[in-house]
Order: structure tokens, then sequence, then C-alpha cells
């Protein structure tokens, strides 16, 4: 599991989801999976991967806020979703 700096940056990093636009997103979250290659599982594609991170974690809150938008002030929400995502980057 990546218990280090990636797990921080990607719960945290404002520069990694502050923008308006998802392709950006996208663009961004690649830059940083390419910066923090040693980190990660063997990705062929930091484009793709950084892709599915972004429709996962948008299909998972948006199916929430729809399905049962309480989970969403749960404190734990954000934690676990994180830790979704850091699996699947995991080595």
């Amino acid at each position: 599991m990546l218990d280090g700096p990636l797990h921080g940056h990607l719960a945290s990093d404002p520069r990694v989801l502050d923008v308006d636009d998802e392709s950006e997103l996208v663009r961004r979250l690649q830059s940083f999976l390419d910066c923090h290659r040693r980190e990660l599982r063997e990705v062929p594609d930091t484009e793709l991967a950084a892709f599915i991170v972004v429709r996962a974690m948008e299909a998972m809150t948006h199916g929430v806020a729809i399905e049962d938008p309480e989970r969403l002030k749960n404190p734990h929400y954000a934690a676990e979703l994180t830790e979704l995502l850091v699996r699947y980057l995991s080595p």
C-alpha cells in the first residue's frame, strides 16, 4: 500500500484538484503520476490511469450525491474514497 508522500499528495494537494475542466484535471493528475512513478505500481499508461482515477472519483461522488447524499457528510467518506484510489495506484 502507498503509505508515504503520494498518499498525502493525492489526499490534499490543491494544485491537482483546483480545476474546472475535467480534461485539465486528467492532465494535471497525469503529470503528478509521472513525477511519482517510483511510488506507483507499474502503470503502462499514466494518462489512462489518471482518466480512470478522475472518472471513478467523479462517479462515486455523483452516485452518492444522488442515491444517498447523507453519506457525503460522513467524516470518513473522503478518506475511504482516497483509499480506493490509492490502492488502485499502489504497487
